[in-house]
């Protein structure tokens, strides 16, 4: 945990009394709506890349099923300690990690985001996001639309719900 910890107080990331983790398919907007939230919620993969869980190289070699299935329960690991720690993270990167929220976008809106990608297939991120529509069933997490109602979802609670869009609201108006 003190890793964490330190990565996050090195970054700037806010520590909260309670932790949350959203899982969503690649391609479906979460790099991009974290660069809007960066000081309250972390994107699984920049922290995974600067902790050396799941770098670059990872995806450069060719791995055995087993092989892959301990990385990915290490990064379940890590988000479970990532969410102890009060560290509001999403990402998909896990195993079988019982998320708090997923986000399945609309699927012609994310095919859309996966297009302007050089490095995603429509086909593979598809299996991916039929794969958390069935694991959101298998372990009763609730599925969102838009990362933003996940975010603000009743698992955060009203008082965290009534703060986020205070924050939100002094952030724009500190701006203009």
């Amino acid at each position: 945990m003190d890793r964490v910890k330190t990565w996050a107080k090195k970054n700037n990331k806010t520590i909260h009394d309670k932790g949350f983790v959203i899982i969503a398919p690649p391609g479906s907007g979460k790099s991009f709506w974290v660069r809007k939230h960066q000081k309250d919620w972390v994107d699984a993969d920049e922290i995974f890349k600067d902790l050396g869980i799941h770098t670059k190289e990872w995806h450069s070699t060719k791995h055995t099923e087993k092989e892959e299935e301990t990385h990915y329960r290490l990064c379940d690991q890590y988000l479970s300690i990532m969410k102890r720690a009060g560290l509001k993270i999403i990402g998909s990167l896990f195993w079988e990690y019982k998320a708090d929220a997923i986000v399945l976008i609309d699927k012609n809106t994310h095919k859309l985001y996966v297009e302007k990608r050089k490095d995603l297939e429509w086909k593979y991120v598809e299996e991916i996001a039929t794969f958390l529509k069935k694991f959101s069933k298998k372990k009763a997490i609730p599925v969102y639309t838009t990362i933003d109602d996940a975010a603000v979802s009743k698992s955060t609670h009203k008082a965290s719900l009534h703060m986020y869009y205070f924050e939100q609201a002094m952030r724009q108006y500190s701006r203009c």
